[in-house]
């Protein structure tokens, strides 16, 4: 029996500074993001057909100014051959929201007001769709999620 293993290994998390042209504190606009962990085990799948799992990451949000939380997701990869995932058998969905594999960051989190001192814990639930999976090689793939953090302009 095939089986496929696959892991979200490195959850990138980065932030982008910028100036929004008002004045929001003494010190400028500030954001800051950071994720409990940083592997994730998505499972190991079967043969064939349609499957899909759904994991919650808790992301940890702080900023003293309106921001957004946008997320970007490159595919996966095989272990061995690095061989990447057929992107069209794959989708993303990140809190409701469809994310496109090896595309452009989509906005996942927006927020009109700053966050208190210490920040905010938000859940992030990731739910993976994979098709056709048997068309795929059977091994162990790798996967790279990026969240970044920005102020609202």
């Amino acid at each position: 029996m095939k089986k496929w293993a696959i892991y979200l290994v490195a959850l990138c998390v980065s932030v982008c500074l910028a100036g929004t042209g008002r004045a929001v504190s003494p010190i400028g606009p500030f954001v800051g993001i950071g994720v409990e962990g940083q592997n994730v085990d998505l499972g190991t799948f079967g043969c064939s057909g349609s499957q899909s799992l759904t994991k919650t990451l808790k992301v940890h949000v702080v900023a003293n100014c309106p921001h957004r939380v946008q997320a970007s997701f490159a595919g996966f990869k095989h272990e061995q051959t690095g061989r990447m995932m057929t992107p069209e058998h794959l989708s993303l969905m990140i809190n409701g929201r469809g994310v496109p594999v090896g595309k452009d960051r989509v906005e996942i989190l927006s927020s009109a007001k700053p966050t208190p001192v210490k920040g905010v814990k938000v859940p992030v639930e990731l739910r993976f769709g994979m098709e056709r999976i048997e068309l795929e090689q059977a091994g162990e793939y790798h996967g790279t999620l990026t969240l970044t953090v920005t102020p609202r302009l």
